[in-house]
């Protein structure tokens, strides 16, 4: 689904393993970001999935979730993938 491949450090959003939504179940130095001029972490670049995907996590914390969660997927190692798929499903299932 959509390899990610990761980019230059950048300012951004928190995505992936080092969202709020996973970053707890997870523990890793690298972070993952996308570019945001206003974000405040930096971190290794990931593109979204789609164009408008930052602004409208600023607006939406369950979308954010979901798409940084689909992130995990796209950038994680076995272990990852298996939490995001889990935490997936029961977001889903709601």
């Amino acid at each position: 689904m959509f390899p990610a491949i990761p980019g230059p450090l950048v300012k951004g959003m928190p995505t992936g393993h080092s969202a709020p939504v996973i970053a707890g179940y997870l523990a890793s130095a690298e972070k993952f970001v996308w570019p945001d001029a206003d974000g405040k972490e930096r971190g290794t670049l990931i593109e979204p999935l789609y164009p408008g995907t930052v602004k409208a996590a600023k607006k939406d914390t369950e979308f954010y979730n979901l798409m940084a969660l689909c992130d995990v997927i796209r950038t994680g190692k076995v272990r990852e993938i298996k939490m995001a798929e889990e935490l997936l499903r029961k977001k889903l299932d709601n």
